[in-house]
């Protein structure tokens, strides 16, 4: 007999019974809500002029995170987690006219930031084991009404027998205004991440007004429309799952290589992939969850950063490596068997798509331990880590305090918590009794790690580790890397070429340009825009010198590129860069394809001048 999870005939009930209530919960209030606080600035906004209206919207920002608060304090992050990850990562297309799969992540981390600083960490009556309550108590009630008016008797026995003994975590004081609350929520993250996209606009020197509707209408001109919409474009391309990029610039690619040196964490699943997607087979089950796999080298990662090493333990007190090590640790009990799955389907073995199932659904788990039960848990799997060889020698038995201190959300550091800034984001959320380990927060916690050591690199050794990314990229894929951080010479000069490609008779050079982002960038704050676009402009010009250079000596001390009818030079960064003029030295051959780009459009350039050639 298969019969759902506890809190799916509940919510197929609410949606049915209730859909007009939550649709009003989910788009027309939310909207109400973002009319009522721009119609309050609307005179002075449309009067003001770039930076003035900038200003007034990030000034609207704290107004949505009080309704956030208003909402998210009546119950516990656990209460609120619990419900949201039961909710497919969606938007519904009433909310406006982005809704895409890259709006439904950005939205998701904002909603799921506001739970982080304003649920309660200290309530423990709206969830309890389901051995531990009467049935009447799950769901408020509801849980045992939908299934005595949906189901046999025989399947009301057996499933109520089965939740008492499984013990699982159920919520309690719930009744159906939580989950209209829940859709109101991420109807008001919608509105946050409206407010901010409008800002980033601004800041790209977008003019904008408020009309009576409570909408920002932005002004652009033709060439601005094309710029934005490239940027979103090329944006939504360079997919996480392609790699990583670091606060401070640094590219990790991400593969499932060996096993025993992977963090496995969780990526929200916006894309809908199913279990046939990923290569697993499902048999008669065709199930989407709403997380997928996520791969780290934690091998890589690490070195990728280890210039940072005594700067890092300085600033945070414990060790960077020893830092990779524990979300090792922490990835490994969350999802050993996932990892076995993994391994199994490597060695073409069978996959059990349950277990990977019941991990990915949901990208957290709950343990009910103290914090002394929690250290031995960790310190017995580090311990067979070590027999086995997998962890190399570290001081990370010596740093378990300190570190799993970073990581856990606790009261006291709950207002330290950004939601437009995504982070910190907490891989443990102390909540009572119970631990909730959030496996899908690792990607974020290494990908924001390093705010506060921008500065630390005067050699340069970031930029060195870029240039070796790149290229390892791109050998990876088939290409012909000729130059590698080489210094190119003729009798009286010489040039110092970061990467060269050859396709066919076609040389290409990439400039390489590894610098950090500053979190503002991402809230279009225009002095961050603006230096960075003088940066970048820098490097492209050296870029157009070295072309020069190589066109007018074809032939060198140390080269030959007289075999090339064509060369072609670009600069190439971590992230997607905002491309400011359609200027035609800013532009490839291709118009959709600037000359600064990411490391995911360097091969997908050279994937399609291979296929020409």
């Amino acid at each position: 007999m298969v019969l759902p999870e506890y809190y799916q005939i509940v919510w197929s009930y609410i949606h049915q019974e209730f859909s007009s209530e939550l649709n009003e919960n989910a788009v027309k209030k939310p909207a109400d809500f973002r009319k009522e606080i721009l119609l309050k600035v609307k005179e002075n906004f449309n009067l003001a002029d770039i930076s003035g209206k900038y200003k007034m919207l990030s000034e609207l920002l704290p107004v949505i995170e009080s309704e956030f608060n208003r909402v998210l304090s009546k119950h516990s992050v656990f209460y609120w987690l619990h419900i949201y990850r039961r909710i497919a990562p969606h938007l519904a297309s009433e909310l406006g006219n982005n809704t895409d799969e890259e709006t439904v992540i950005v939205v998701r981390g904002h909603l799921e930031q506001a739970i982080y600083k304003y649920g309660s960490l200290s309530k423990d009556d709206d969830y309890a084991l389901s051995s531990d309550i009467e049935l009447k108590d799950i769901l408020g009630g509801l849980f045992i009404e939908c299934m005595e008016n949906n189901m046999s008797k025989e399947q009301v026995k057996f499933y109520t027998d089965g939740i008492k003994k499984n013990k699982q975590w159920v919520l309690t004081s719930f009744n159906k205004n939580s989950l209209f609350d829940m859709y109101y929520l991420e109807g008001v993250a919608y509105q946050y991440w409206y407010l901010l996209a409008k800002m980033r606009a601004i800041g790209k020197n977008i003019d904008a007004t408020i009309d009576i509707h409570g909408v920002i209408n932005e002004h652009r001109s033709d060439e601005q429309d094309l710029l934005i919409k490239s940027f979103d474009t090329r944006n939504s391309a360079n997919s996480a799952s392609f790699g990583m990029t670091s606060n401070v610039g640094t590219f990790v690619k991400s593969e499932l290589g060996d096993v025993n040196s992977t963090i496995f964490c969780a990526f929200i699943n916006s894309n809908r992939y199913t279990f046939s997607d990923l290569g697993i087979t499902a048999g008669e089950h065709e199930f989407s969850p709403n997380f997928i796999p996520f791969f780290i080298n934690a091998e890589s990662f690490y070195n990728s950063h280890k210039y940072l090493e005594k700067k890092f333990a300085k600033i945070f007190g414990f060790g960077l490596l020893e830092l990779c090590e524990m979300l090792q640790l922490l990835s490994r009990i969350a999802l050993s068997s996932v990892a076995n799955h993994a391994l199994n389907k490597m060695n073409g073995k069978k996959n059990d798509w349950f277990h990977i199932y019941s991990h990915f659904q949901r990208g957290y788990k709950v343990y009910a331990l103290t914090y002394d039960e929690l250290k031995i848990e960790l310190k017995q799997c580090l311990e067979q880590l070590k027999k086995s060889g997998i962890l190399t020698e570290s001081d990370l038995e010596n740093q378990f305090d300190e570190i799993i201190e970073f990581v856990t959300l606790k009261s006291s550091n709950q207002e330290n918590i950004g939601i437009w800034s995504n982070g910190p984001k907490p891989v443990l959320i102390k909540s009572n009794d119970v631990y909730i380990l959030e496996y899908s927060a690792i990607y974020y916690v290494l990908k924001n790690l390093f705010f506060g050591l921008q500065h630390y690199d005067s050699k340069n050794r970031k930029g060195f580790e870029f240039e070796v990314s790149l290229c390892e990229l791109a050998r990876n894929n088939k290409f012909d890397v000729i130059l590698d951080s080489t210094k190119i010479k003729t009798q009286n000069h010489n040039r110092e070429v970061d990467v060269g490609i050859r396709v066919g008779d076609k040389l290409y050079l990439f400039e390489c340009k590894c610098f950090e982002r500053p979190l503002n960038f991402d809230i279009g704050e225009p002095k961050t825009i603006n230096h960075r676009i003088e940066e970048l402009d820098k490097k492209l010009e050296q870029a157009d010198t070295l072309r020069e250079f190589v066109i007018g000596n074809s032939k060198g001390t140390n080269y030959d590129f007289s075999w090339a009818t064509e060369v072609h030079s670009y600069v190439v960064s971590p992230y997607t860069e905002w491309v400011w003029s359609k200027e035609e030295r800013l532009w490839s051959s291709n118009p959709d394809i600037p000359r600064i780009i990411s490391v995911h459009e360097v091969i997908e350039l050279l994937k399609s001048e291979r296929n020409i050639v």
